[in-house]
C-alpha cells in the first residue's frame, strides 16, 4: 500500500491541473487525486435531442425533390434563396458551389453556445461586475474629490486668516500714521513718536520700503503657477479615465501574432502600452486588450501567457522550460513579468512545475512582486504548485516566510486564496512545523477571506516526525481567525502516517476549530492516512472526534477523507460514519471510508 500510494503522489504531480474553477467540480480521491461530480443530464442536451428528432417539411420544387426534407440553407451571397431552406438535390443541381450548410447543425451550435456557463457568465456577471467595479471607482474617487475640495476651502480661509486679514490691519495703520506725522510735521516730539510706531511695520530695503507682513517670502505668480498645474493634471486624469472607460465598452479580443525561431533564450522587455515578449530574432506582441498570448517552444513543453485586461484577470503557467536553462533564470524572468503586470487587476493565477530543485532564494524573487503594494485591487490569488513536489527537497522552513510575507499583505482586500503545495514534504526532510507555523500564520491574517483551498498532502512524508501536533494546532488556531470564510478546503493527507507525533489531540484542534467557523458552510477535509500505522489514534478519542462532528449543523456541506485508517475496524468506520449522516441529515454530508 506505501508504494501505491507513493506512485499515486508521482503520477498526480505530473498533472497540471486544467483550471481553478475545477475546484468547485472537484473532491479528493483517496490518493490526493480528484474525482469529478458531473450531471448525467442537461438542459443543453434535451434541446439537442430535440433538434436531432426533428423531421423538417419536404421540398416541394419538383418530382425529384419530394422525397428530401429541407434539412439546408444557402448561406452564398447574391443568391436568390439565400437564408432560404433547400434540400439536398436542390444544393446539387441549383446550388452548387454555394455556402449550403446543415439547418439541424446551425441549431446544435447556436444551442450549446446560448448553454456555454462561460459565455454566460461573461456576459452577464463578469461585464456588469466589471462596470460596477468602475463606478465604484468613481464614487471613491468624488468622495475623494469632496475631501480635497474641503481642503482647499480650508486653506484658503487659512490664508486668509494668517496673511491678508493681518496685512489689512497693518496697511491700515501704517496710512493712519502717515496722515499723523503729515499733519504733524512742526511738532518733533510727535513726528519721532509716529516714525517709532511706524518702524513696527516698516521694513527699509535696498532701495525702497515696504509693509513688514508684505516682505514675506509670498508670491502670487507662484499661486497661479500651482493652480495651472492642477487644473491640468486634473483635466488630464480625467480625459485619461474617459478614454480608458471608452476603450472598455469596445473591447473585443484581438488576434495575436507569433514568430518562432531557433533562438531558445527568453528575454522580457517594454514597449509603449503594450508587453513584449521577445527572443533574439522574434517577437510576440501583446496588444493592450489581448486576451492570450501562446508561446510555443518546439524542444520543450508550452509556455501560457494570459492578459484579460479589462476583466483584470492575470494568469499564466510554464511547463519545463528548456533544460538548459537554470530554474533561477526563470524564475527571474517570470517576476519580470510579475513586476510588469497593471496594479488593476483582481485575479493571478500562477501555476508552476519543475524538473529542478527550487530554492528558498527562488521562492523570494518569485513572490517580490506579488503584494498588496503592487497589486491593491487584487481579490483572488491562485498559487498551484502542486506539480513541483518532486523537486522541492531543498527547500527550508524560510522558504515558508517569503510565501507567508507575500500573502499576509492581503490582508484587508483577498477574497479567494487557492494555495496548492500537493506533497511538497515527499523528498524533503527540512520542511517542518516551523514551515507550517509561519505560513498559516500569514494566511489567518486575511480578515476579508471568504473562501481558502489549502493543500499541505503528503508533508512529513520523508521523515515523519517533522509534522507533529504542534503543525496542526497552529493551523486550527489561524484558520479560526477567517472569521468572513464561507467555504474551506484542506488537504492534509498523510500527516499522520507511521507518525506518532500526530496524535489524537490534533483532532480535537480540528474539531474545535471546526465548531468556532460559524459562518463556514462548505467544508472539505483530507485526512487519509492518518490512522495508518499510527499507534497514537485511538478509538476513544476518534469516537469523540465524530460526536463532535454532530455539532456541525451550520455547515451545509460536509466532505471527509478517512480513507487507509488501518487502526480502527470497518465496522466502527461505517457506525461513525452513518450515525453522523443520520444526525446531521443532510444529503450533502459525504464521508470517505476504505473502499469508496
Amino acid at each position: 500500500m506505501k508504494n501505491s500510494h507513493l506512485n499515486t503522489f508521482k503520477e498526480t504531480s505530473q498533472r497540471k491541473r486544467s483550471s481553478s474553477g475545477e475546484r468547485n467540480l472537484m473532491r479528493y480521491s483517496a490518493g490526493g487525486g480528484r474525482v469529478s461530480k458531473t450531471s448525467s443530464f442537461t438542459p443543453q442536451m434535451i434541446k439537442l435531442e430535440s433538434i436531432a428528432s426533428v423531421k423538417m417539411p419536404l421540398c416541394t420544387r419538383g418530382e425529384l425533390h419530394k422525397l428530401s426534407q429541407l434539412e439546408l440553407v444557402c448561406l452564398e451571397q447574391g443568391c436568390s434563396d439565400q437564408y432560404k431552406l433547400i434540400c439536398a438535390y436542390c444544393r446539387d443541381t441549383m446550388h452548387k458551389n454555394h455556402d449550403v450548410r446543415s439547418i439541424k447543425y446551425m441549431l446544435n451550435e447556436l444551442i450549446k453556445y446560448l448553454y456555454d456557463d462561460e459565455t454566460k457568465n461573461v456576459m452577464n456577471d463578469d461585464i456588469h461586475k466589471q462596470f460596477k467595479h468602475m463606478i465604484d471607482c468613481i464614487k471613491e474617487i468624488k468622495e475623494q474629490l469632496l475631501i480635497l475640495e474641503q481642503k482647499i476651502k480650508d486653506s484658503e480661509i487659512k490664508f486668509q486668516r494668517d496673511y491678508i486679514d493681518p496685512i489689512n490691519r497693518e496697511r491700515s495703520i501704517v496710512e493712519s500714521l502717515i496722515k499723523q506725522i503729515s499733519k504733524g510735521s512742526n511738532n518733533q516730539t510727535s513726528v519721532n513718536e509716529c516714525l517709532h510706531n511706524l518702524f513696527k511695520y516698516v521694513k527699509p530695503t535696498k532701495d525702497s520700503f515696504m509693509i513688514e507682513k508684505e516682505s514675506q517670502n509670498f508670491n502670487i505668480q507662484s499661486i497661479e503657477k500651482q493652480t495651472m498645474l492642477f487644473q491640468g493634471r486634473l483635466m488630464k486624469e480625467i480625459e485619461q479615465l474617459s478614454q480608458t472607460i471608452k476603450k472598455t465598452s469596445q473591447a473585443t479580443n484581438y488576434n495575436i501574432m507569433t514568430f518562432y525561431s531557433e533562438e531558445h533564450e527568453y528575454l522580457l522587455e517594454d514597449k509603449a502600452d503594450t508587453i513584449i515578449l521577445s527572443r533574439e530574432s522574434d517577437i510576440l506582441h501583446l496588444e493592450p486588450i489581448t486576451t492570450k498570448v501562446l508561446i510555443k517552444d518546439y524542444v520543450s513543453d508550452v509556455f501560457v501567457f494570459e492578459l484579460q485586461k479589462y476583466k483584470q484577470l492575470i494568469s499564466f503557467s510554464i511547463a519545463d522550460i528548456q533544460k538548459q536553462f537554470q530554474n533561477s533564470d526563470t524564475i527571474h524572468r517570470i517576476s519580470q513579468i510579475i513586476d510588469r503586470l497593471p496594479q488593476s487587476i483582481e485575479k493571478l493565477s500562477i501555476s508552476l512545475a519543475w524538473d529542478k530543485d527550487l530554492l528558498d532564494e527562488d521562492i523570494l524573487v518569485l513572490f517580490q512582486n506579488i503584494n498588496h503594494s503592487k497589486f491593491p485591487y487584487l481579490k483572488i490569488l491562485d498559487l498551484d504548485f502542486g506539480n513541483s513536489s518532486l523537486a522541492i527537497s531543498v527547500l527550508t522552513d524560510k522558504s515558508m516566510i517569503f510565501l507567508a510575507n507575500s500573502i499576509s499583505s492581503f490582508q484587508d482586500s483577498l477574497w479567494v486564496l487557492n494555495l496548492n503545495l500537493y506533497c511538497w514534504g515527499l523528498s524533503n526532510i527540512a520542511l517542518t512545523d516551523k514551515g507550517v507555523k509561519t505560513l498559516v500564520e500569514g494566511i489567518g491574517q486575511l480578515a476579508n477571506l471568504a473562501k481558502l483551498y489549502l493543500n499541505l498532502f503528503g508533508w512529513g512524508e520523508q521523515k515523519p516526525e517533522q509534522i507533529s501536533d504542534r503543525a496542526v494546532k497552529e493551523l486550527a488556531q489561524n484558520i479560526r481567525e477567517l472569521h468572513n470564510a464561507q467555504c474551506i478546503e484542506l488537504d492534509l493527507g498523510c500527516w499522520g502516517e507511521k507518525n506518532p507525533s500526530v496524535t489524537s489531540k490534533s483532532l480535537k484542534y480540528l474539531s474545535d476549530m471546526i465548531d468556532s467557523l460559524y459562518f463556514v458552510k462548505d467544508l472539505s477535509l483530507n485526512l487519509n492516512y492518518w490512522a495508518n500505522k499510527n499507534t497514537k489514534m485511538l478509538d476513544t478519542d476518534i469516537r469523540q472526534f465524530f460526536k463532535s462532528m454532530m455539532n456541525w449543523k451550520h455547515l451545509q456541506k460536509l466532505y471527509l477523507n478517512i480513507q487507509d485508517w488501518e487502526e480502527i475496524s470497518m465496522v466502527l468506520k461505517h457506525e461513525l460514519s452513518q450515525a453522523v449522516k443520520v444526525n446531521l441529515n443532510n444529503p450533502n454530508i459525504k464521508i470517505l471510508i476504505d473502499n469508496q
